[in-house]
């Protein structure tokens, strides 16, 4: 099998006009959900871009924009994801595609087939390496997700199959991320993301040249799999079989917490023992424990009890289900200098003990669940347990959930930002003075 042609054909049928028509309702959510999300980046940390773009006198080429737009995109951890995949595609083809298209005024139709077919790209071939791509302490969001940005931008702007091909090729030797720069209470994660959706319009670029490319780069000998993982599925590119049809952006999931994605079914946990149980929630001395039981993937690095600042705090799993009890919600708010410095929070967090409940490890990837017990001083016992938690396909966010929450965001941010509904975003695609006005600041 070759992986690059046969992924190149399978992108070719989920970018046809009726199945592009079936999703629109999905790429106008995942627009919405990534413009606030980014947007309320920018200006939550707009100390970041000046510095960044300063270096160079404050210029703003389209690789600087696609950066910026990857990192703000991700900074807040409300971005967009794929359980399977274990990546945030959103932030990375977005942050790539809009750009681009600004800058070559690219037709609203051609724009929705980028999408379309970033997502499919960027999630399927995470899908094909995981878990073993993870294990190897790779960042999917940014390995595949340059991939997956790369081919958006060759879809929406009308490649030949010699220039997708070149396109691929680039991007699967641009691709890059580790996740030691989550390490520590590194503040570097978004960077990953940045960087990614910067080296997608790079490989783009490149791609554009139409140079003769390797047979395979994505599933060859010394290709972008085999390097990558020890756990290659190349089933994910048989385009024998049907499935390879199935749009791919329709199974992502959206994110209601502000709080790394393994945090979200003890969150949830948290906050039904809460509601349930409401007299918890006034005094923390008296919880005695509380045990955290996930998949074993969710605990390296998101079990510590201990954070200097709000990045590793986003990661902690205790600190949000202290959040979840003693504030009730686990927003953009509680992850601020101070908020993270509660000393009421942190010393419930030393009372959580995160574990591997080997149930829940094999049920992965198609459930990423947890269970959360409270134990409290009089010896009472709060039990929940969460397979999917909220926003994933099986447990959705509607639609007007995605746009209350794209209203926070803009309101927090404090921007006059005109798109904050469905209606607005699809009205504004088509109007080049409107989204892509929007997109070039």
């Amino acid at each position: 099998m070759n992986a690059s042609k046969n992924l190149i054909e399978i992108l070719d049928r989920v970018t046809e006009g009726a199945l592009r028509d079936s999703a629109r309702l999905d790429v106008l959510m995942c627009l919405l959900d990534n413009i606030a999300c980014t947007e309320c980046g920018r200006v939550l940390f707009r100390d970041h871009s000046e510095k960044y773009l300063s270096f160079f006198n404050n210029g703003e080429p389209v690789k600087d924009m696609a950066f910026l737009r990857g990192y703000f995109g991700h900074i807040l951890e409300l971005d967009d994801g794929h359980r399977k995949s274990m990546s945030h595609p959103g932030s990375v083809v977005l942050g790539a595609l809009l750009p681009v298209c600004a800058k070559r005024e690219v037709p609203a139709g051609d724009l929705l087939k980028g999408v379309i077919a970033g997502y499919e790209a960027a999630i399927r071939v995470g899908m094909s390496v995981q878990p073993g791509h993870k294990k190897k302490g790779f960042h999917t969001s940014a390995t595949s997700g340059t991939i997956g940005a790369a081919m958006s931008i060759a879809y929406a702007c009308g490649f030949t199959f010699e220039q997708k091909m070149c396109t691929l090729a680039a991007a699967v030797t641009c691709a890059s991320g580790t996740l030691a720069l989550q390490d520590d209470d590194s503040e570097m994660k978004p960077v990953n993301i940045g960087v990614a959706a910067a080296n997608g319009v790079l490989a783009a670029q490149i791609g554009s040249m139409g140079l003769a490319s390797p047979d395979d780069p994505l599933g060859g000998d010394r290709g972008f799999m085999k390097l990558y993982s020890d756990t290659c599925d190349y089933s994910y590119f048989d385009t024998d079989n049907m499935t390879v049809t199935e749009l791919l952006i329709k199974s992502v999931y959206r994110k209601k917490h502000a709080a790394c994605r393994h945090a979200h079914a003890p969150i949830d946990c948290a906050l039904r023992i809460a509601g349930e149980h409401p007299e918890i929630t006034q005094d923390a001395d008296s919880i005695r424990s509380i045990k955290v039981g996930t998949y074993d993937l969710a605990i390296k690095g998101h079990s510590e009890t201990v954070w200097t600042n709000p990045s590793g705090a986003r990661l902690s799993i205790p600190y949000c289900i202290s959040c979840a009890l003693m504030k009730g919600d686990v927003g953009i708010d509680r992850f601020t200098e101070e908020a993270a410095s509660d000393e009421v929070l942190s010393k419930l967090a030393k009372r959580v003990e995160v574990f591997e409940e080997k149930t829940f490890t094999a049920a992965l990837p198609n459930m990423r669940g947890a269970q959360v017990s409270i134990e409290m001083a009089d010896g009472n016992m709060y039990n929940s347990k969460v397979e999917h938690p909220l926003g994933e396909p099986e447990n959705p966010l509607e639609l007007g959930d995605i746009e209350a929450k794209a209203k926070m965001l803009l309101t927090r941010a404090g921007d006059e930002h005109p798109l904050k509904t469905i209606a607005e975003v699809e009205y504004s695609i088509f109007d080049a003075s409107g989204l892509y006005g929007l997109i070039v600041k």
